[in-house]
């Protein structure tokens, strides 16, 4: 992540801003409880990660720079499917 980068989370339906701030490298992450689809916003969105309920969201690969990014409602969106875990097999 690039240093000072700015973000904003509203909710679309009732436009209200929940989260927003500037985000340095070390910073923890920011959690936030919303309802519904939401709009992330931020000077630089291909350097951010979304998790709804534990699930990674993919930030689009078209997403670059300030373009805002909707996600729908967690809810009624199945979250994607889980990463397949990597086993190593050893050796008796």
């Amino acid at each position: 992540m690039q240093p000072n980068t700015a973000f904003r989370l509203t909710e679309k339906d009732t436009t209200e801003e929940r989260a927003s701030g500037n985000l340095q490298p070390r910073d923890a992450e920011v959690r936030v409880m919303v309802r519904g689809e939401f709009v992330v916003e931020s000077n630089a969105i291909e350097n951010l990660a979304v998790r709804i309920d534990g699930f990674p969201y993919q930030i689009p690969p078209d997403a670059f720079g300030s373009k805002p990014v909707l996600f729908q409602d967690a809810a009624t969106v199945p979250p994607p499917p889980p990463a397949k875990p990597t086993t190593t097999k050893r050796g008796r």
